[in-house]
């Protein structure tokens, strides 16, 4: 009773504080409140203290009514005091924390755009949350939460990035974290969270694995028996998960026994593979190192070969020598090389129905690259109408001169021209070994000799000329004569005038469209030292509509790059025309570098 009264009393003299003490003469409340202070007094003094006080402070006016105040409220704050009670009740316990020693004092304004990037739905956080992983922003204790909150994001970007960078940058001190959110009954935040977790804790969580295999969600539980595959001493755990009623389990269950391959592990994937399940059973199969699992696979294609011979039996036997390619794809044993190279010898073999997968065997010896499976992909060819002449000149690119590899396959495009099936199979290769892959424009930006050294560099990747095969000259002139205009300028590399005019014939046709064809026309130029190339690059730009053009790619920023400081004023002016400021101001940056490297030497 004398608690809640004090604690009335308080409220009011709070009041006052904020209101001001003038108020306080002939305050209703206060004056309320004084009888029951008077009547608690027959038992404790102090509380005729404070009825005394109250009633000064209701009946004071002027300068008088602060003090009075002041006392009132430093003798209420005092009992106050001493009346409370700071226990708390029942049994004390240790409180678990995380480790703070990632904290580093990252600043506020900082901490607070990297924790809404991660909480909040507005646009452009994933660069927001890049930027402040760079900054080391997720070092700092306090990102721990919303970080692991994010993996449960339902944008895919920001949820893999925090789960591939974020959420390790926390370290170790984030497992207590992962483990209070994780639900064993949600579906993909849980999953990730799960992997983290044994990223960090491995066995040590094995209880938590086991729960959530047994009791959680299918994606969870799918999760957790993979993450099992790690542990041998799990084996029979997994082994019975193979059994399960559910495909995904068992999925689950296969690629965790092919992380395990063991003995055990080996023949319930190859017991699955034989069986009904066997699609379920190809991937995890294709995954798994056992040596006796790949040689029992080779066993079970050798005893289709006979089938092949007979034509009610033909059309199963290759539907499962389809599956064993499936499951030995990427393996490199020599006994795959021998069935494959047996088999692409076999006249039987040779039918039409078998063709996916002639072209599945073809395929694998040529990556296996090894000196007898080239050699014997060289020797075919000349056979089967040429069929397997882009295999062939794969293996011959990786085994002979150049000049030899020429002379060997220049012909199959000289006698019927590019049209025929054995040209367009080389023609696909020679796509296949020469792509650009995105680099090509900044490194003949860089390699043209231009004043502007960043060129290489723009868009902050570090770009480079890849060091793939090297090509005959002559290749070049073949691919100018049958108007492969690409492949031109690919290959075209040292200054070479026929080659030059063609390029610049090719440049005329559209020169107004910016199009990848011509930026890869006049990166070629470029690398052919063509003097006339800078005053073409800067005439494409200044004939395409630049009101068009929303965004520079790093290959068209690199063109520009390439030109000459007496280019800077017509590059600045093509910047005005723009239709962004941002774009705008990108393109002005660029002519000021280009104007800067006025004084350096530059060789066309």
């Amino acid at each position: 009773m004398s608690i809640q009264l004090l604690q009335e009393l308080h409220s009011e003299v709070r009041r006052l504080f904020i209101a001001g003490s003038a108020l306080a003469a002939g305050d209703v409340r206060l004056d309320k409140l004084r009888p029951r202070l008077e009547a608690l007094g027959e038992h404790a003094p102090v509380f005729h203290r404070l009825a005394r006080l109250v009633e000064q402070l209701t009946e004071a006016s002027g300068d008088e009514a602060p003090p009075k105040l002041l006392e009132l409220g430093t003798l209420l704050h005092a009992v106050m005091y001493t009346q409370g009670k700071t226990d708390a009740a029942g049994e004390a316990v240790p409180i678990r924390t995380a480790d703070t020693s990632c904290y580093t004092g990252v600043s506020y304004r900082k901490l607070r755009a990297a924790t809404e990037a991660l909480t909040q739905k507005d646009p452009g956080r994933l660069e927001a949350i890049r930027t402040a992983y760079e900054e080391g922003v997720f070092r700092d204790i306090r990102t721990i939460v919303p970080a692991v909150s994010a993996l449960d994001e339902t944008n895919s970007e920001i949820a893999e990035y925090v789960t591939e960078y974020v959420v390790p940058a926390l370290g170790e001190q984030a497992l207590p974290v992962l483990k209070s959110q994780f639900d064993v009954q949600a579906g993909k935040g849980a999953v990730r969270r799960l992997q983290h977790i044994h990223r960090i804790a491995g066995m040590k969580e094995k209880t938590l694995y086991l729960q959530a295999m047994t009791e959680g969600s299918l994606e969870v539980r799918a999760a957790a028996i993979k993450l099992l595959g790690a542990y041998p001493e799990c084996e029979a755990v997994l082994l019975g998960q193979s059994l399960d009623k559910k495909k995904e389990i068992r999925r689950a269950a296969y690629f965790a026994l092919a992380e395990l391959a063991s003995g055990a592990a080996a023949d319930r994937l190859y017991q699955a593979f034989l069986g009904k399940d066997r699609d379920n059973a190809i991937d995890p199969i294709q995954s798994c190192e056992s040596e006796s699992l790949t040689e029992r696979l080779v066993s079970f294609a050798e005893a289709q070969l006979p089938s092949l011979a007979q034509a009610e039996a033909a059309e199963q036997a290759i539907a499962a020598l389809e599956s064993a390619a499936q499951c030995m794809d990427g393996k490199t044993h020599p006994q795959i090389a021998d069935l494959w190279m047996r088999l692409l010898s076999e006249p039987a073999f040779a039918v039409k129905e078998a063709d996916t997968l002639q072209r599945e065997a073809a395929r694998q010896l040529l990556a296996m690259g090894l000196p007898g499976t080239d050699r014997f992909l060289l020797a075919l060819s000349e056979q089967r109408d040429r069929k397997w002449i882009a295999h062939s000149f794969q293996a011959a690119v990786r085994t002979l001169p150049p000049g030899e590899v020429y002379d060997r396959f220049a012909q199959a495009f000289k006698a019927k021209g590019k049209q025929q099936a054995a040209a367009k199979e080389l023609l696909h290769a020679f796509y296949t070994l020469t792509e650009p892959a995105g680099w090509r424009a900044a490194g003949e930006a860089a390699s043209y000799g231009t004043a502007y050294d960043g060129a290489a560099s723009l868009g902050g990747a570090e770009r480079a000329l890849p060091a793939g095969p090297e090509w005959d000259s002559r290749w070049v002139h073949l691919f100018a004569d049958i108007n492969e205009e690409e492949l031109v300028c690919r290959l075209a590399s040292e200054p070479d005038d026929k080659v030059t005019s063609y390029l610049l014939k090719r440049w005329e046709t559209a020169p107004q469209l910016m199009k990848p064809r011509t930026v890869s026309i006049l990166g070629a130029l470029l690398r052919q030292r063509c003097k006339d190339a800078p005053e073409l690059i800067m005439r494409t730009f200044e004939l395409t509509k630049a009101k068009q053009i929303y965004y520079l790619d790093d290959e068209k920023l690199a063109l520009l790059a390439a030109l000459p400081a007496a280019y800077a004023e017509r590059v600045a002016q093509f910047a005005e025309a723009l239709p962004y400021e941002s774009l705008k101001q990108q393109v002005r940056e660029l002519a000021e570098r280009i104007k800067s490297q006025e004084n350096k030497a530059v060789t066309y």
